[in-house]
Parts: C-alpha cells; structure tokens; sequence
C-alpha cells in the first residue's frame, strides 16, 4: 500500500469514528503518518477526557492496525 492511500485509509477511519466523537462534544485530526506511527490530535471535550485515552487506543488504533498492517501505533499530539 503507497503512502498516499495509506494516509486516505487513516482519515477514512477516523471519519467513521467521527460520529461517536462528535456525539461527546470532541473531535479527532490527522496530523501525519511517520516511520509506522499515526499522529493525532484531540480537540474539545476529548482534549481532557480521561477516557480520550480508549477511544484511541482501543477504538481507532485497533481499527487501524486491522486494516493497516505497516501501522504500529497511534500517539496524541498537542
């Protein structure tokens, strides 16, 4: 898989989960895909959610690893 539709397949699922976010006052934003490791950033309520914490390790980055086999993990970023 070519970066370019990695990276569309990475906004593809953080838009599925897009509804859920939003439904808790947040929201999640692609920032880049480096060296096997998705960066993301949370904003509104997500931003000092305690559970932000779930929603991306075992929501989105579970997601992505199965549909992604090059990703190793996704981090926050502020």
């Amino acid at each position: 898989m070519g970066l370019t539709s990695v990276v569309e397949k990475i906004k593809q699922e953080i838009k599925l989960l897009e509804p859920y976010v939003s439904s808790h006052g947040g929201q999640i934003q692609f920032v880049s895909f480096e060296g096997h490791t998705v960066f993301i950033t949370l904003k509104g309520t997500c931003e000092t959610c305690p559970l932000s914490f779930y929603t991306v390790t075992l929501g989105l980055e579970q997601k992505l690893k199965s549909v992604i086999p090059e990703l190793k993990r996704v981090e926050i970023v502020e």
